[in-house]
């Protein structure tokens, strides 16, 4: 069977979950780290509904074929093995699929929540710009409407 080219490199080294559940919460805490403090309630659930989309990606995934136990055991992961390797040409590459699209929706929520709080930091940044704006040209309306002496 040939593999399906997606376009991404795999590594053939799994991460440990709890490895990976410190990465990215570590990530997570730098972007947070480098956003303004202003972040909205409306941001947060936001990232809150990216982050559910990430931790969704990594508990999809085939279920494992579990051979501990007796004879009845062994002999029905073997039947499972079997049939999950006469069945592969026809569902692996519907599962790699899925499973890129998954993580790219993923990617893709986490990216619009960073950009969502980016832009409110720099509306909540334009509006007391323009709220300074504001304030001299009232100002400069002023002194000019005055009688000059």
């Amino acid at each position: 069977m040939e593999p399906v080219d997606l376009g991404v490199r795999v590594s053939g080294r799994v991460i440990d979950p709890a490895s990976l559940q410190q990465r990215m919460t570590e990530l997570r805490s730098e972007v947070t780290a480098s956003l303004p403090q202003q972040a909205t309630a409306r941001s947060s659930e936001l990232d809150a509904r990216a982050r559910t989309l990430h931790d969704l990606w990594w508990s999809v995934a085939p279920p494992t074929i579990d051979t501990s136990g007796g004879p009845r055991a062994r002999a029905g992961g073997f039947v499972k093995r079997v049939i999950r390797r006469s069945t592969r040409w026809y569902v692996e590459p519907r599962w790699a699929g899925q499973r890129e699209i998954d993580a790219e929706a993923a990617r893709f929520a986490s990216a619009a929540a960073v950009a969502i709080e980016r832009l409110q930091a720099q509306i909540i940044e334009l509006e007391r710009a323009n709220g300074e704006l504001t304030k001299r040209v009232h100002r400069l309306e002023r002194r000019r409407s005055e009688p000059t002496g």
